[in-house]
């Protein structure tokens, strides 16, 4: 009976042990969870603010006094400001006129950095790797912000020699301000052109006297600018009007493929337009009312884009011829003709080529220098 007792006992204890073993095994694996949600939490809070872990942060009320500048950033439903700031900045007026501007203009020069904030702090964080030094003319355009493929691109232009402007390009991804490129943009002046909010397009001038139209994308989930088109300009007039005319852009929609170009004309569709001949030119102005100007002439009316026209009859009000810039081929006449044959006819001394094709034609117009100046189809 003695051992039976004892023979329990031992038991209740083995089982008592068990589970005190237990409990404390289930309070470890807790532990271990709540360690783990806690530590993945604060590294989500780390990744939405990195800004909070820079060293140096300045109160908003002091940057909002003694910044050079502010740009309003926003990146998804957050707002941003960015300011730029120097805490070494002179002051002092052009003596004689050179790059930076006219004589007695206003400069400042120092060695600046980007601090950010979201529209709730009081401070504001230094951004890592950006200080350097800057000059600017005060009665010049020093920054910008552009709309681009749903992000906020911010610009700080710099000069950097008479026809050459440096264009450091921003944005903010989560809560950090971030370069776009890894050298600045060239400009030849401080305008960026922003196309129906999806592009930028920049002009700079080449060493050999003539232009360079870029057009660019924004890369959203490396956030990267790329270079979607890049066209040599040797036309003066056409640069003029991307300064003066802000509702042109040089064409970038380029035709990759010409293959079809005969079977799509028998079709009336010129390649490259989004409209055949026959169409009512209200419904084009209506899905596109961008245009950079209407002419109307005696026997006929033309709707401009900066990449298409579209001729109407003003009784009709049908389209009924197209055109587009040659340079949008990015082609030769020769090249041409090495894929559909010669031209059926010449007209104007031979600086028209004419393709038949159906009820339609095809007209490729000559430069003197045989570069193809624009694509036309016509009907018969």
């Amino acid at each position: 009976m003695f051992l039976c007792k004892e023979a329990c006992n031992v038991q209740e204890i083995i089982n008592m042990k068990f589970y005190i073993y237990s409990g404390i095994i289930i309070l470890c694996l807790l532990g271990v969870m709540v360690y783990a949600i806690n530590a993945n939490f604060l590294e989500k809070s780390r990744v939405d603010k990195p800004a909070e872990k820079m060293a140096e942060k300045k109160a908003v009320s002091w940057l909002q006094e003694n910044a050079l500048f502010e740009l309003n950033m926003k990146n998804g439903n957050t707002e941003y400001e960015a300011y730029l700031v120097s805490e070494n900045q002179k002051k002092y007026k052009l003596q004689k006129e050179n790059m930076y501007g006219k004589k007695e203009d206003q400069l400042v020069e120092g060695d600046y950095s980007l601090f950010v904030t979201d529209d709730k702090s009081k401070y504001a964080y230094k951004q890592a790797g950006n200080t350097q030094h800057m000059t600017f003319n005060t009665s010049k355009k020093n920054k910008g912000t552009f709309y681009v493929n749903k992000h906020t691109i911010a610009v700080i232009y710099q000069q950097r020699t008479k026809d050459i402007i440096d264009a450091y390009m921003y944005s903010v991804i989560k809560g950090e301000m971030v370069l776009l490129s890894d050298e600045p943009l060239s400009l030849y002046t401080q305008k960026i052109k922003n196309i129906q909010q999806n592009y930028l397009q920049t002009v700079s001038k080449t060493k050999n006297e003539t232009y360079e139209a870029k057009t660019w994308m924004l890369d959203a989930q490396n956030m990267r600018l790329k270079t979607l088109d890049s066209t040599i300009i040797s036309d003066k007039e056409a640069v003029s009007d991307w300064l003066e005319i802000e509702e042109y852009y040089y064409p970038y929609k380029n035709v990759q493929d010409i293959s079809n170009m005969i079977s799509k004309a028998e079709q009336g569709m010129l390649i490259g337009s989004q409209y055949p001949i026959g169409t009512d030119i209200d419904v084009i102005k209506k899905s596109n009312s961008n245009y950079l100007k209407e002419e109307k002439q005696k026997d006929k009316a033309s709707v401009i884009y900066p990449d298409v026209i579209y001729d109407y009859k003003e009784k009709e009000q049908q389209v009924t011829g197209i055109a587009i810039p040659g340079i949008r081929l990015k082609t030769t006449l020769e090249q041409l003709e090495a894929k559909f044959g010669e031209p059926n006819s010449y007209k104007n001394e031979g600086k028209t080529a004419i393709y038949e094709a159906g009820k339609y034609e095809l007209h490729f117009i000559m430069t003197d220098s045989q570069e193809i100046e624009s694509i036309q189809l016509i009907k018969k």
